[in-house]
């Protein structure tokens, strides 16, 4: 699946990991040494999509993970977010321009996603209401 826009995510509300993070997955899948039942009981509570900051070309852009069907790729979306509010949820994170990476959300990008998908019964949940 291709997700070039914040409408495309639309198709995945319901499967949207709110609170996950790029470190988070690195830590769980680091933790996991043991057998390959391990791993798949591992990424089997990660499964879904999460939001991110995706530094690339020393520019920032926010980015769904596909953690369903093909396991950590980034998909960068067209947004209206400004770039200065992506820049300093990478800063914040003592991240740089310069190096690619991804970065978690800050609350104000997670806010203006929210904002988007106002009145969505999925957004709902993710925000204590519904």
């Amino acid at each position: 699946m291709e997700f070039r826009s914040l409408e495309d995510v639309r198709k995945v509300l319901d499967q949207i990991l709110w609170d996950l993070t790029p470190q988070e997955v690195a830590i769980k899948t680091r933790q996991v040494l043991g057998s390959p039942e391990d791993y798949r009981e591992a990424f089997d509570a990660m499964r879904g999509y999460y939001f991110c900051v995706d530094v690339w070309g020393c520019k920032a852009n926010l980015a769904l993970v596909d953690h369903v069907t093909d396991i950590g790729r980034p998909h960068i979306l067209e947004t209206d977010i400004p770039d200065a509010v992506l820049e300093k949820a990478v800063f914040e994170q003592e991240g740089s321009m310069l190096i690619g990476g991804l970065y978690a959300i800050d609350d104000k990008i997670k806010s203006l996603i929210l904002e988007y998908f106002e009145g969505e019964d999925e957004v709902k949940k993710a925000q204590g209401k519904g």
